[in-house]
Order: C-alpha cells, then structure tokens, then sequence
C-alpha cells in the first residue's frame, strides 16, 4: 500500500451540506476531503490541529477534556502509532471511509478499525502520524471555494 503523510486540516462549511468538510492537507500538495464530519469531531480537530474555536458552544467536548489530562496524553503517545486511512465500506445505502489505528500495547501490535475523524481526533491527542490510502486520491477534490 502506497500511502500519504496528513500535513494539515482544515474544516469547512457549505450550506449545501448538513455536515462539516474535513480538509486534509497532504505532504504533496493534493487534498483528501471527507463529507458529513459529526459537529463534535469538527469542533476538536479545528481546536486541536489549529488551535481555533470553531464553536461559541460554552460546554467542553470530551476529546478537548482528554487533552486536558496529562495522564490521558502521555498513554496515547505510548500507545497509538499511526493511522491511515485505507479501507471503504457499504453504510446506510452510501459508502463510508475506515481507518486502521496501529496501536502498541505490551509489546503487542494491534489493528483497530476506526471512523477516520475520530481516529484523527486520536491521533492528533497521540501525536501520531495520520495517512491516506493513495487509491482513495482520486483526481478531483471539492471546489476550492467552499
């Protein structure tokens, strides 16, 4: 599997979507843009990648309160190794996307399949490095105007 390295993220809106847009900004200057982000997912990885409020929402979500806890941030940076982003499936009559999180417990290897925004959520509390499938780069992108 060729893959490549996430740079940066980016969530944005369009009033033809009832969801956000992730954005992801890749090492070689192409985009991945995934469709219908959960509002919450949103909000922690524009807060946790950018470091910008994307919400007027007073109320604290639960990935933003794990970042707050030393203890919750040192085990994921020893735990989660990488994400990518890599498999698609049948969901609800459309189709979705999955991540494999590598995770190192004891020793021990694991793969554990995610939703790719929580698993970037993840990652970004990790420290870890997310990846995208090259096959799933195809040669169009939403317009770069919304």
């Amino acid at each position: 599997m060729n893959k490549v390295k996430v740079v940066g993220y980016k969530i944005l809106f369009h009033p033809r979507f009832q969801y956000p847009v992730l954005r992801c900004a890749l090492e070689d200057g192409r985009s991945f843009d995934m469709s219908s982000i959960p509002i919450d997912a949103a909000i922690a990885i524009e807060r946790l990648a950018n470091g910008i409020d994307i919400t007027s929402d007073p109320r604290m979500i639960l990935a933003l309160f794990l970042a707050e806890i030393p203890f919750i941030e040192r085990t994921l940076r020893d735990t989660v190794k990488e994400v990518v982003i890599d498999d698609i499936l049948e969901h609800r009559g459309g189709y979705v996307y999955c991540a494999s999180v590598k995770i190192n417990i004891n020793g021990k290897t694991f793969k554990k399949i995610m939703v790719p925004s929580s698993a970037i959520i993840l990652a970004l509390l990790a420290g870890a490095e997310v990846y995208v499938d090259e096959k799933f780069l195809a040669p169009f992108s939403f317009d770069e105007k919304l």
